[in-house]
């Protein structure tokens, strides 16, 4: 039971991807979430596991450690499955290596044990299960989410006329033959000259928009690009840092202030105007005393420079007293138009 048609377009791409993927620079992570446990977000990727290559995906689970999360990835990769997923995700999701994994070719690591690294193809569909999944950072630019929910107490419960387990490697031949004839299909009208335009750009992954959603938007599925928005929502870095800018633009305009100097502002109880500026200050660098750390903040206001969220954006205004100097700017800007000569 998808929520709407935008979580059943990314499923049909999650399906489709595994057929192009091997001849794809890169490819989007799938989120398949849902409120309540056994509600089918695993059962799905199996299913287009079980299409694309008549087994299920290689499987993972979330690491607390990084660097052991990082070997993981190096051994599914190694083991070159067409299709792997990352189940039962319990905290938000955040890796660098994951990143860089999703949009290049390939990716060099280090071998458990051994003081050798090994290069890999990362030509692989990753799709990431939980309930109400959450991605931070940089991962919350790659990803597409599909929403499943049973609106019910007991998931698992429920009964169904068709044992997907069963069906699919029953019908794979048909299945298979499907989503092939979808993406010839789309490859003919092309040669018309009757595809789809005037999508907006999915920066990193313009291949996998050509051969995967441009087919299911000439269908006449929704965008799956869409849900990237139910992303963003729900990332606690741009909460944060939009929160942080409209209320830092609200209180000083555009008139600089030093870290230091926009602390002590907010420290003043008389200062109710602040408020908003205090809470949020305290969200990034708030200790258990109710203090602000000075030195947080400004790394944090250091690593997001620049970095436009609602409509603002940190930039740096010279020196006051041996600190730099920061101001909110509005920043409505357009997008510039790059031209190569490659």
């Amino acid at each position: 039971p998808f929520v709407d048609g935008l979580s059943r377009s990314v499923a049909l791409a999650e399906i489709l991807t595994p057929f192009k993927r091997p001849f794809l620079r890169s490819a989007p992570m799938f989120l398949n979430t849902a409120p309540k446990m056994g509600s089918g977000k695993t059962l799905l990727a199996t299913v287009a596991s079980n299409i694309a290559t008549g087994r299920p995906p290689a499987s993972m689970s979330q690491q607390d450690n990084p660097e052991e999360e990082n070997k993981r990835y190096l051994s599914l990769l190694m083991e070159g499955s067409a299709v792997t997923v990352i189940d039962n995700i319990e905290r938000p999701i955040k890796s660098d290596a994951l990143c860089t994994i999703l949009t290049e070719p390939t990716w060099k690591d280090r071998v458990l044990g051994q003081s050798r690294t090994v290069e890999v193809n990362t030509s692989t569909t990753w799709i990431a299960t939980g309930n109400n999944l959450e991605v931070s950072g940089d991962l919350s630019t790659r990803v597409l989410v599909c929403t499943i929910d049973p609106e019910c107490e007991k998931p698992e419960e429920r009964e169904f006329k068709v044992n997907l387990h069963e069906y699919v490697p029953a019908h794979r031949g048909e299945l298979a033959a499907a989503c092939l004839t979808i993406l010839r299909a789309y490859w003919m009208a092309r040669q018309r000259g009757e595809g789809v335009e005037g999508l907006p750009v999915f920066g990193r992954f313009e291949g996998w928009s050509e051969w995967i959603r441009e087919p299911l938007v000439w269908l006449g599925e929704a965008d799956p690009c869409q849900t990237r928005k139910l992303v963003e929502a729900r990332d606690p870095v741009r909460e944060q840092l939009g929160a942080f800018l409209e209320a830092w633009n609200g209180c000083f305009d555009s008139t600089p202030q030093t870290v230091a100097s926009a602390i002590k502002l907010v420290a003043d109880p008389s200062t109710d105007s602040f408020m908003a500026l205090k809470e949020s200050m305290e969200a990034i660098a708030g200790d258990v005393r109710g203090n602000i750390n000075c030195r947080t903040l400004a790394k944090f206001l250091v690593r997001f420079e620049k970095r436009i969220e609602r409509g603002f954006r940190f930039v740096r205004c010279g020196i006051a007293h041996s600190a730099v100097q920061w101001a909110a700017e509005s920043a409505n800007l357009t997008p510039r138009l790059v031209y190569s000569n490659i």
